[in-house]
């Protein structure tokens, strides 16, 4: 290999550098495709047990009190708030270096989202 070549994997580069074989390399734990020794359990039990306690508190506290006007029109605001602070605030505000805004839309993205 030549110095002007590129190193593909398991190649060395300079000498004392070699990259991994990414198509060898296998988790120890696999189920169903998954590599359980890569889950972050702590979040992912938060996210499950948030799932699992929307399923079911939901149509019961439906089931036992109904719903009130209120509040469809409290979750429409909130649907717009949190959509407009996540794509005006947080997308084009901080990845987008050239949008310009008013001083007070990076406050008011954080606190609505």
């Amino acid at each position: 290999m030549s110095m002007s070549e590129e190193p593909t994997y398991g190649q060395s580069y300079a000498g004392n550098f070699t990259f991994p074989d990414k198509a060898n390399m296998r988790s120890e734990r696999l189920f169903f495709r998954l590599p359980l020794d890569r889950i972050n359990w702590l979040t992912s039990s938060f996210l499950i047990g948030t799932l699992a306690l929307a399923l079911t508190a939901v149509p019961l506290y439906l089931w036992f009190f109904g719903l009130d006007w209120f509040q469809v029109v409290l979750f429409f605001a909130m649907l717009a708030a949190c959509g407009l602070s996540i794509s005006l605030g947080y997308h084009r505000l901080f990845s987008h270096i050239t949008f310009c805004s008013l001083r007070c839309l990076p406050l008011a993205a954080l606190a609505s989202a």
